[in-house]
């Protein structure tokens, strides 16, 4: 089964496993086809190949796959992305796409020798290594083994588990037999190192220093893949297998990597997640917001906005994306706040001046080459610190530059 997201699919035979995947997994819409027990599928914004069963399901991105796997390369590593997307080539396949991004993202690592550190080992032994582990040791009634808690120093450590799990879970699935080799090369190197209970939620946790920073782009593009892998019951009791990715996900961070580097923001003010943030739109604190996008120096709002990666039919932003845009210049004490749809379109301002706040619009043509795509960000960006300097334009000045005022009704 063939599918693009966002697009409605001719009349299909969906057996039920298949169905309450593509709702579950790719927040599909499905109405009646043209005949009996046959449907009409329209996937969301989640991309993917699985395997219910005996059938293969696949939702192909609405923009090429070249410019799906720039994004993720761009957000993980926006520096060597050229690179990185340089040993790919054209590729067809999703899945095909992310391997080579992560081998090419581990050669280096794998070169220079894996990362070693010292780490904490609880075992029993017969002859005292370390210190005893009391509290263990008092509770039995043998004096031997003994039980030891000691310090070793090797490349078993939480860093180069994710990149094994990542390696693993890839090794899953059909790829290139270039990938594939590539692949067994890297497991050969991973295979005899621990396994994580949670590697996903690892790959999020891990606190990035001097010594593991050049582990970054591999350990977070490992958690991309760790997130999207399929590999449990989810339909009854059809084996559901495959690998997704959600399209919201790759939009936003895309954006935000574009951002910071336009701004030179840095991690802490323009930070992945404001759930922390506190911001709330109310005086009693409870109406808290998380905008996708915010940039807080020092604690003092220069941006906020929100990443859309949806289509926006009116080419002027929906008026629930607006209403929330608002909420976040009003929370925050900003002038303005902006909306980045994932689509080509005008762009527009609309002045709400009853509160003396703006919305901006703008669309991102997401098929255009990846520099030019880069340097409509960087001209937005430009823009919004240039308007920033000068201060919110008044109506009448606003008018001139086709936008659009908000009345309540």
């Amino acid at each position: 089964m063939l599918l693009t997201e966002w697009a409605w699919s001719p009349s299909l035979q969906v057996e039920p496993s298949v169905r309450r995947v593509l709702e579950d997994r790719f927040d599909a819409t499905i109405r009646m086809g043209s005949g009996p027990d046959e449907f009409i599928v329209r996937p969301g914004g989640v991309v993917g190949s699985v395997t219910v069963g005996q059938t293969g399901v696949t939702v192909r991105p609405k923009i090429d796959i070249d410019r799906v796997l720039f994004m993720v390369a761009y957000a993980h590593d926006p520096y060597d992305w050229q690179n990185q997307m340089s040993t790919i080539g054209s590729v067809d396949s999703l899945v095909d796409g992310m391997a080579g991004l992560f081998v090419r993202a581990c050669a280096p690592l794998t070169a220079r020798g894996l990362l070693r550190d010292y780490r904490t080992v609880n075992v029993d032994d017969r002859v005292v290594r370390g210190k005893v582990a009391w509290p263990t040791q008092a509770r039995r009634i043998r004096p031997v083994p003994i039980a030891l808690r000691h310090h070793v120093h090797d490349d078993d450590i939480t860093e180069n588990r994710i990149l094994r799990a990542a390696c693993q879970v890839l090794r899953r699935h059909h790829v290139s037999s270039r990938v594939a080799s590539e692949l067994a090369r890297l497991w050969n190197i991973l295979r005899d190192l621990g396994t994580l209970p949670m590697p996903a939620d690892a790959a999020d946790r891990v606190r990035w220093t001097r010594r593991n920073a050049h582990y970054r782009p591999a350990v977070e593009l490992a958690g991309v893949i760790l997130r999207g892998q399929m590999a449990d019951l989810v339909a009854g009791d059809v084996a559901v297998q495959g690998f997704t990715l959600v399209m919201h996900d790759v939009f936003e961070q895309f954006v935000r990597t574009a951002l910071r580097n336009a701004w030179g923001a840095s991690e802490v003010d323009m930070p992945d997640s404001w759930k922390g943030g506190q911001l709330t739109l109310d005086q009693a604190n409870r109406v808290r917001l998380n905008p996708d996008l915010g940039w807080s120096p020092h604690g003092v709002w220069k941006f906020v906005g929100d990443a859309k990666y949806k289509k926006d039919d009116s080419g002027t932003g929906r008026s629930s994306d607006i209403y929330q845009a608002l909420a976040y210049a009003v929370a925050t004490r900003l002038p303005e706040a902006t909306l980045f749809y994932g689509e080509g379109g005008d762009d527009r301002d609309h002045v709400i001046h009853q509160v003396g706040k703006v919305v901006r619009v703008r669309h991102l043509d997401l098929a255009q080459p990846p520099q030019q795509l880069l340097e409509q960000l960087r001209r937005i960006a430009g823009n919004l610190c240039s308007l920033r300097r000068t201060g919110t334009p008044h109506c009448n000045r606003l008018r001139a530059e086709r936008c659009d005022v908000l009345v309540p009704s």
